[in-house]
């Protein structure tokens, strides 16, 4: 992620109900553009058993 300048602002992890010893991860991720952070998903893939994009926001900016 580092190399693609995404930023991991959060990283939350939990159990998954059933399974020993097993974790599902909460990721937030900054970037500059999508297609920076498609390929970064893209790297991601094999390295796990699923992805799941909760959605994609603009960053907020607080006056």
């Amino acid at each position: 992620m580092a190399i693609h300048k995404v930023n991991m602002s959060k990283l939350q992890s939990f159990p998954i109900p059933g399974s020993e010893f097993k974790y599902q991860f909460h990721a937030d991720l900054e970037f500059e553009n999508i297609k920076t952070f498609e390929k970064v998903i893209e790297k991601l893939k094999p390295l796990t058993e699923a992805i799941k994009i909760y959605g994609i926001y603009n960053k907020g900016i607080w006056k």
